[in-house]
């Protein structure tokens, strides 16, 4: 238990969702982060395999609060006068 089972769902998870089996990913991806709670890669996986469809208003299978936009950066004001 821990680690190296975190590893090995997080693992068989990306190979599912590679053979575009997405909800059996999204199990292997929960059931690592049950063993290994802050395992980065289970929760890059999740975010990563799992994007929501466009205009889509379910909630994230994530953090179970609905898809929001995220704001665009603001653009540069910065000008450059040559030297």
């Amino acid at each position: 238990m821990g680690v190296e089972d975190a590893r090995a769902h997080s693992n068989f998870g990306a190979s599912l969702a590679g053979a575009g089996r997405m909800d059996e990913a999204m199990a292997q991806y929960r059931l690592a982060l049950q063993e290994m709670p802050n395992y980065p890669e289970a929760h890059n996986n999740m975010g990563t395999r799992w994007p929501p469809p466009a205009g889509s208003t379910k909630p994230s299978l994530i953090t179970g609060r609905p898809w929001r936009a995220t704001p665009a950066p603001p653009k540069s004001t910065t000008t450059w006068a040559p030297l």
